[in-house]
């Protein structure tokens, strides 16, 4: 949960109140310089998915009154030759700012108004107000740009953790948090040309995975979530407002089968199933495994990468809650919330870990404001789904 500037009591203090009066504060940079600030967004959709390698993405549409700000050349300040939009949330009735992050510019499309008049026998322009629609993505789009150098193929460290460090020294700090660097990397690892796609492995090495820190870090978190204490719940002083649940066989797997080589390049197999449960192996649900491609290189470990993608695919749950709740701008990807979800035996407690969330303007009389609702996706442990179940219906 974002908490840089603010206290997460200071942001739930004030979901419930008005948007009005909230907006964006956003300057840019390049290189360590100050391009612009004291932009006026108009309005904006941040959307975060944990299912891509570059989790999140954005679109700002800014004012241009003056028709300064509209790029021509990738150099100007929003031009996308390496311009970052550093973006705080200010509440409008306290001043408390959340920041959201930092984005890397990566489309700039600006619109012109020009207006004429005649002077004499001159027709003269001038500028009559614009606005510039930004693509931006965080800063994992700089990782997923740049290329290993072939001769930067083989890890320098034997830590995955460290080596996360190392890969993306040149765009990004990294932080721990839930997490500590105690696995080793297999000493027949090396890397493809994809600097992003290695630190995801060295990552499912460590048991672990990634979020961009609202201050611009590279945070390393456990795979399975970071429990927030959030709770969503309904009534009229709750936050959460509608809830749905999708029960869906995509995604669902049985088994994994990991393959490697060993050391004189033989291919080995490791494998691992379910032997219990509604999705046991060979069961009614059939056998439906997930393939890796290992980097280990002895029987042992890539029958332990089969066990650990398996246990990887149970952790990350299967069962998707889509959610729609009032604004919080302190929530991220990977938060463990608490979703209060009615039943026809009561209400029943889900924790489950954010997967998307998407956060957005509104448009009101007053102009474009933040939303009061957000959408989120949170997965949920079939087996706790499956409790539940048997709660609802007395069997337990």
């Amino acid at each position: 949960m974002r908490t840089a500037t603010a206290t997460a009591e200071d942001i739930a203090d004030q979901i419930a109140g008005t948007t009005i009066g909230d907006h964006l504060i956003a300057t840019v940079w390049r290189g360590g310089y100050l391009m612009a600030d004291n932009l006026e967004i108009v309005s904006y959709t941040f959307d975060w998915d944990a299912t891509r390698a570059v989790q999140g993405q954005a679109t700002f549409v800014i004012a241009d009154p003056d028709g300064t700000l509209a790029p021509w050349a990738l150099s100007d300040a929003l031009g996308p030759g390496g311009s970052r939009i550093h973006v705080e949330y200010e509440f409008g009735i306290t001043g408390t700012r959340v920041p959201l992050g930092v984005w890397r510019i990566r489309e700039a499309d600006p619109q012109e108004n020009w207006r004429t008049y005649r002077q004499g026998k001159q027709h003269l322009r001038f500028a009559g107000g614009g606005q510039i629609t930004i693509q931006a993505d965080e800063e994992t789009c700089s990782l997923a740009l740049d290329r290993l150098d072939p001769g930067a193929r083989v890890p320098k460290y034997r830590k995955p953790l460290a080596e996360v460090a190392y890969l993306a020294r040149d765009y990004l700090a990294t932080t721990l948090q839930g997490i500590t660097d105690n696995k080793t990397i297999p000493p027949s690892l090396v890397y493809e040309d994809d600097r992003l796609g290695a630190i995801e492995d060295l990552l499912h090495i460590a048991g672990a995975t990634h979020r961009m820190s609202s201050t611009g870090n590279l945070e390393i978190i456990p795979a399975t979530g970071i429990d927030t204490g959030y709770v969503l719940d309904g009534g009229e002083e709750g936050t959460l407002i509608t809830l749905t649940r999708s029960l869906s066989d995509q995604g669902l797997y049985n088994a994994a089968i990991s393959t490697g080589q060993n050391e004189d390049q033989t291919p080995i197999i490791g494998r691992a199933t379910l032997e219990a449960g509604p999705l046991k192996y060979g069961g009614p649900f059939g056998k439906v495994p997930i393939f890796h491609q290992s980097i280990a290189s002895t029987q042992a470990t890539v029958t332990q990468d089969a066990a650990t993608l398996l246990a990887g695919r149970q952790a990350a749950g299967e069962v998707e809650l889509s959610i729609e709740c009032l604004a919080h701008p302190g929530l991220q990807l990977h938060d463990l919330v608490t979703v209060i979800a009615p039943t026809i035996d009561g209400d029943a407690p889900l924790m489950g870990r954010i997967s998307r969330m998407v956060l957005t303007t509104a448009v009101t009389d007053q102009g474009s404001v933040p939303a009061k609702r957000m959408q989120l996706n949170v997965m949920v442990d079939r087996d706790v789904m499956e409790r539940i179940k048997a709660k609802a219906r007395g069997e337990l």
